[in-house]
């Protein structure tokens, strides 16, 4: 298996700006994917894509060099991610190197541990799949579906009716509600890529919900910081 490994990671972003450099448990949250990648024992070929030249010379002091970048138009936050992927192989098949299959790491999981990711290559190298892999995890059971109300309220968000009943489950059962989680791990043969990027028959890597946290917003970026910052104080190290 020829892998090419992608980090898409564009300079800007709506909701979070910059999100890509922001300070995150003192390095920039690129970097603690740019280190995963670099640690991981299934990894060989790294391509960084961004159209931003401090997020390429981010990555070229770490070693991983930059043929090119991304062009404006491939950078909105409507870029489907299948074109960025595209765009990827397409410059890298003109400098002469074609891949058999990409793995897709965003820099937005950084909880996501170096072990899972190596894991997932063996798992698709186990499997013989051709359609590839995508990561997830369960919902967890603090905002389980089967505790849902209907909540109504007026014109001044003043509660006008508390309706409704739970979903029918019986009450000794623990249904479990599977959840995209990114995807921080996304692996495929670039020949299935046509079929689209989520595809029947691809194979689900399960990941704990507290390693899944993907950020696109200021708590989602709080709330995974506190995370490794405990997890570096316990030295969990196969985070770093």
């Amino acid at each position: 298996m020829e892998l090419l490994t992608i980090i898409p990671a564009r300079s800007n972003s709506k909701r979070l700006q910059n999100k890509n450099l922001l300070p995150f448990a003192g390095r920039p949250l690129i970097d603690w994917t740019l280190d995963l990648a670099l640690k991981s024992n299934q990894i060989k070929t790294i391509h960084v894509s961004t159209d931003s030249q401090e997020i390429a010379y981010r990555a070229e002091s770490k070693g991983i060099s930059i043929d090119f970048l991304r062009p404006a138009e491939l950078s909105r936050d409507d870029t489907p991610m299948a074109l960025v992927i595209k765009h990827c192989l397409e410059e890298h098949k003109k400098r002469g190197k074609q891949f058999s299959h990409i793995l897709l790491l965003q820099p937005t999981s950084p909880l996501r541990t170096k072990v899972q990711v190596d894991q997932a290559v063996k798992l698709l190298h186990a499997k013989s799949s051709n359609s590839g892999l995508i990561s997830f995890s369960y919902m967890p059971s603090s905002i389980n579906p089967r505790k849902m109300f209907s909540v109504f309220l007026d014109q001044s968000e003043m509660l006008l009716k508390y309706g409704g009943k739970e979903m029918n489950f019986e009450l000794d059962s623990q249904p479990r509600f599977p959840i995209r989680n990114g995807p921080a791990i996304y692996i495929s043969e670039v020949a299935a890529l046509y079929d689209g990027l989520y595809r029947k028959g691809i194979i689900c890597f399960e990941m704990p919900w507290v390693d899944s946290i993907d950020i696109d917003t200021l708590e989602d970026f709080y709330i995974a910081e506190s995370i490794m910052l405990r997890r570096l104080e316990f030295g969990r190290m196969d985070s770093v």
